[in-house]
């Protein structure tokens, strides 16, 4: 069998069609090629599982196939994708899962990359349109976070999580005033900001969803020692989490909220400040 060789012809020949697919320009695609990997269909990063033209790491990679292969005759490796409970990418069949991977070093497979391709010099116009610097910024109108309100099915439930495993202190409950008999709750989560809660019995809510202008996480920092020792409660308590980046872990409350708990500083995320 005749194996047709990774050549930098190939390359641009797959990148070409899958800009003329796509309508995202052939020298973006091609120049973000060449940063990534230098046009290294097999590249390989040393520090991470990165890997193909546009260097995705495993989790980005299973993701986007699970999000956009569909649309490029990729339904079985999408259908094959599921994310856990805690956001994380998996594939049950081992084997199934390598041959998505190794997509990343196909330049024919990388319709799926030129998506997000897309989204990224879309997000890089916005930036350079909106984004001022610190100097030109002006000050927000806002003068802090009040509350930011969940829903839950389970007031005891809700609170035993919180505030026992989680050591949010229960701060104040009362009667909703919209709702007789839903009942209005707060956490303290430091720095003068409340997590608050509702229930509404009665009302057939159903399961957690993430929806446009829903949640999608929650991140709150703690400082390093307390994230150790309520990782470890999450160990001791058997809920599954996504460790992710050294200093994040990502995982579900009763409902299915997904929350991060954060050993980075307010203001700043992973060695960059964003406040």
């Amino acid at each position: 069998m005749t194996v047709n060789p990774i050549t930098t012809g190939r390359i641009q020949s797959a990148i070409a069609l899958a800009s003329s697919k796509t309508g995202v320009d052939f020298d973006y695609l091609l120049g973000q090629a060449k940063l990534e990997s230098g046009l290294n269909a097999n590249a390989k990063a040393g520090t991470s599982s990165a890997s193909g033209l546009y260097q995705f790491i495993e989790q980005s990679w299973l993701g986007v196939v699970k999000d956009h292969g569909a649309e490029h005759g990729l339904g079985w490796a999408a259908d094959s994708i599921k994310q856990t409970a805690s956001g994380r990418y998996v594939v049950s069949d081992p084997a199934t899962r390598d041959a998505i991977l190794q997509m990343r070093n196909n330049p024919e497979t990388a319709a799926p990359a030129v998506d997000l391709a897309a989204i990224n010099a879309r997000r890089e116009y916005i930036k350079t349109t909106y984004l001022r610097d610190d100097n030109d910024r002006p000050p927000s109108s806002a003068r802090g976070l009040h509350h930011f309100a969940l829903v839950c099915s389970d007031v005891e439930q809700t609170v035993r999580f919180y505030q026992d495993l989680l050591e949010f202190p229960l701060t104040d409950m009362f009667e909703n005033r919209d709702y007789r008999g839903s009942t209005h709750f707060f956490f303290d989560i430091g720095n003068g900001n409340a997590l608050a809660f509702f229930d509404f019995p009665g009302l057939d809510l159903g399961p957690y969803a993430e929806v446009l202008g829903g949640l999608q996480h929650l991140a709150i920092s703690v400082a390093p020692d307390r994230w150790a020792h309520l990782k470890q409660k999450l160990d001791d308590a058997g809920i599954e989490y996504a460790h992710i980046d050294g200093s994040s872990i990502y995982f579900r409350d009763p409902d299915g909220a997904r929350l991060e708990l954060i050993s980075d500083p307010l203001g700043e995320m992973y060695g960059t400040q964003v406040l």
